[in-house]
């Protein structure tokens, strides 16, 4: 998994933050392990954010899977990715959903601080105010 040498949460944070068309930059492990960071989100952990994560799948190349399929076929990434997200939890929910919402939202950059022109949130993923 390429984002492990740098840590999964920063190298994909910075796929996702700095990178111009992040998606493209991903490859399926990425996506799996970002899906697994995410996972809390779609068991409704964050009131305020939401995951479609067969949509979220749409991401993963050379054709979209299932939610499912990814954890099947990318389980560790998945499962890298989630304690990742368990990590964030440390200080309870409210912590990980700040986490998920600084990294995911595309208003911030690597630092936390707000772009100048934000980028659209991953596909599934859905934030409300």
């Amino acid at each position: 998994m390429r984002i492990a040498k740098l840590g999964i949460a920063a190298g994909l944070a910075a796929l996702l933050i700095l990178g111009a068309e992040p998606a493209a930059a991903m490859n399926n492990e990425d996506i799996a392990g970002a899906l697994g960071m995410l996972w809390r989100v779609h068991e409704g952990a964050c009131p305020k954010i939401s995951l479609d994560a067969d949509r979220f799948g749409g991401l993963m190349k050379p054709t979209a899977m299932t939610a499912a399929e990814i954890r099947k076929r990318y389980a560790e990434a998945f499962a890298q990715g989630y304690a990742v997200g368990g990590e964030w939890q440390a200080g309870g929910p409210q912590d990980y959903c700040k986490a998920v919402r600084e990294l995911f939202d595309g208003k911030s950059d690597f630092f936390g601080n707000a772009k100048t022109t934000p980028d659209a949130p991953p596909p599934g993923l859905t934030f409300r105010d």
